[in-house]
């Protein structure tokens, strides 16, 4: 068996090398990837991975390496001096790229300076500038070891790919993504008894803040409906929120108790921890507002925003509808667009967000891939919020339905409207004060919605959050802008809008003494079951049930 000529050997380890440096340039997007193979992530997806980034990235990787391997063959062919001397100095700079890409990634993107890794970093990247000063001088030790360890690198490519696959290979069926069988419709109450008029209809606004929507308003926003329905509503200033996360505080406003911790595990596990306790239990097999209405005689629906309510909870109720929301990470993300793209246009995207992960080193702070990202997610919320909004519409009418959570996604940001166009134009410019618009905006097409059919006078309208708005969150991102850093600068505001519209009553009625929201989901049944029926039994119950004192009545 005849043996390669060295030009053979030269050719494939030249392919090798290449192949390698395309790998370390796209070092971020396995980064991405390695993120969205934990099955926790699970949680967040409408469905079963696609793997499109994954292979969109193997294209580019493979692109990069032989076009890289084309040029090495033309100076190999022509080895001028100059040509020669452009293609080491390339190289070179290429294993920069690669290093400064990684410890901006570290330092910017995980909001975590590791001064051993930079300084490191820092360390191999001026040994490379010094190798490339050497290479005018013809001495090219700096650049064979960069060679050497940029070869023995390629091994990386076929070991990112092999614990990808591996990885999801034992994913679970998309079987698993179902949502539980929910319950059967209990027939209309035909009794003419109060009961049969009884509905409660629970909008959660995600990230609605107290503060800056009403306590501390800013001039030039405007928020009518809102006010209109204060006016004739228990209005309760100091609700606590539950928790600064949605993953915590919104399974502890449904199971009526505070939680200390959650954590995904997978397509519909999420485990929370009750407070003083060492274990953890399954979201799922806690008691549940929506149960309970069951019991009562009561249908409950579900229209619900970044929890895969219906894959968790679906069995608690007898209407569902979901979004499980990418807004929890730039990787998912990226990932759902390059799904969402298809094949060919995802190997765009990774070109195109490599080409600004560069342009980022020639700029202090930012990430311009960053912002590309949080961009498409801004797109995906506001899709997300039309379906949520035309499926709270729909079940909004549905009289069958006793009690109705809608879970809304503003105005959590990004924003996804325009307040001063009074549309739905997505910008860069536009804030959190246009979600609070959208806010006001959804609230009065709802009361239309509910007059329309009949049902306004009927139906107990409870407004609430699960929590404000973050400034340690979007600081610096799409949609921030300095004027919250003033406004937030004493930090997060604890306190959530809690506004009760109770059926046939138009006292307005301010309840001053703090509580903790976590009494939300009990209220409901109380409102459902009749045992409080007006702001002033409203108020008491609050009272004895949210260790409140006092109460100012206008």
């Amino acid at each position: 068996m005849a043996l390669p000529s060295t030009q053979t050997r030269v050719s494939v380890r030249d392919f090798l090398l290449c192949l390698s440096i395309g790998n370390l340039l796209f070092l971020r997007r396995w980064y991405d990837i390695e993120t969205i193979q934990s099955p926790a992530m699970d949680y967040y997806r409408p469905g079963p991975a696609q793997h499109t980034l994954f292979w969109a990235t193997l294209a580019g990787i493979a692109i990069i390496g032989v076009i890289l391997w084309l040029a090495s063959r033309l100076i190999r062919r022509n080895p001028t001096g100059h040509i020669v001397t452009i293609g080491r100095v390339t190289f070179m700079l290429l294993m920069m790229v690669s290093l400064e890409t990684i410890r901006r990634f570290w330092n910017y993107r995980l909001h975590n300076v590791d001064w051993g890794s930079t300084l490191s970093m820092f360390g191999m990247e001026a040994v490379l500038a010094w190798g490339i000063v050497q290479l005018f001088r013809n001495k090219l030790r700096v650049m064979h070891a960069a060679e050497r360890v940029a070869l023995f690198m390629v091994v990386a490519i076929p070991a990112f790919a092999g614990h990808y696959w591996f990885t999801r290979e034992i994913a679970d069926p998309p079987s698993a993504w179902a949502p539980r069988p929910s319950l059967p419709m209990l027939p209309a109450k035909k009794d003419g008894s109060s009961a049969a008029q009884r509905r409660v209809i629970w909008l959660l606004f995600d990230e609605f803040d107290q503060r800056l929507a009403f306590d501390a308003r800013q001039p030039g926003v405007e928020l009518p409906e809102l006010d209109r329905i204060r006016a004739e509503s228990l209005v309760a200033d100091h609700a606590e929120q539950t928790a600064n996360f949605t993953m915590l505080a919104v399974p502890s406003l449904i199971a009526g108790r505070s939680f200390e911790r959650s954590e995904s595990v997978d397509e519909s596990t999420l485990l929370v921890t009750p407070p003083g306790s060492s274990m953890s239990v399954n979201w799922h097999d806690q008691p549940n507002v929506f149960r309970k209405a069951h019991e009562m005689g009561f249908n409950a629906g579900i229209v619900g925003w970044h929890h895969p309510y219906c894959r968790v909870l679906g069995d608690s109720v007898a209407s569902c509808f979901d979004m499980p929301s990418v807004a929890v990470g730039n990787s998912l993300a990226r990932d759902l667009q390059a799904t969402n793209r298809g094949f060919v246009r995802a190997i765009e995207l990774t070109f195109h967000l490599g080409w600004l992960t560069f342009t980022d080193m020639f700029q202090m702070g930012g990430e311009a891939a960053e912002h590309d990202s949080e961009a498409f997610q801004q797109e995906q919320q506001q899709r997300e919020y039309f379906q949520i909004r035309d499926r709270a519409y729909r079940d909004a009418v549905d009289p069958r339905l006793g009690l109705l959570y809608v879970h809304f996604p503003t105005p959590h940001l990004f924003a996804i409207y325009d307040a001063k166009r009074k549309d739905f134009t997505l910008s860069d410019k536009t804030t959190y004060f246009d979600n609070l618009a959208l806010v006001d905006r959804t609230v009065r097409e709802l009361r239309a919605k509910l007059e329309q059919a009949g049902l306004w006078d009927s139906t107990t309208l409870l407004i609430s959050s699960d929590h404000g708005l973050r400034r340690e969150i979007w600081k610096g991102s799409r949609n921030w802008s300095p004027k919250f850093d003033q406004l937030l600068e004493s930090g997060s505001y604890p306190v959530v809008p809690f506004i009760l519209k109770l059926a046939g009553q138009t006292q307005h009625v301010a309840f001053d003494p703090r509580f903790s929201a976590v009494v939300t989901g009990n209220l409901a049944l109380s409102l459902l079951s009749g045992d409080v029926k007006t702001s002033q039994q409203a108020a008491d119950w609050l009272l004895q049930h949210g260790e409140a004192k006092t109460l100012t009545a206008r």
